[in-house]
């Protein structure tokens, strides 16, 4: 009988240490070592240093879309991503305000305002996004005075 009460409290101490030692992983199975996800720069998780970008299509939540070839607000909206750190995450927004169609070369990478690139959802460790939130919906603002009309 005191075999089994070993055998069961042995089982249940590693059940409990594997619950509260943290283990989440991401889809990728990255972790910083500590069992929280690790801090990753929106280029690492795009794969883009974005100096080849020679256009960006911008599709608004309301319809409304804008194509940017000028190198000046390409190069602008690339900073802005460029200087987003981000965790993965489970997504938390519904919809969204805008997404990005960054082409490169031959590549096209597809980015959205909730910051999700390739199905997988990411949250900025800082207050980055909203930014460039803001400046995409000032961009769209300067082409399209009704954007999101009725919207704050």
């Amino acid at each position: 009988m005191w075999k089994i009460r070993v055998i069961l409290y042995s089982a249940l101490l590693v059940l409990v240490t594997i619950i509260g030692s943290g283990c989440t992983e991401s889809k990728n199975g990255e972790m910083n070592g500590v069992g929280t996800l690790a801090v990753k720069n929106m280029t690492d998780v795009i794969g883009t240093d974005f100096s080849d970008v020679v256009a960006i299509h911008v599709q608004f939540g309301d319809g409304h879309e804008m194509e940017v070839t000028d190198s000046k607000i390409i190069d602008g909206i690339t900073e802005k991503i460029a200087q987003i750190d981000v965790q993965e995450t489970i997504s938390k927004g519904v919809g969204y305000l805008y997404y990005l169609d960054i082409q490169e070369g031959s590549n096209t990478y597809r980015l959205d305002s909730n910051l999700t690139f390739n199905q997988i959802h990411y949250e900025a460790t800082d207050d980055k996004d909203q930014q460039l939130n803001d400046y995409i919906i000032s961009l769209g603002k300067e082409q399209f005075p009704d954007l999101f009309a009725g919207k704050q």
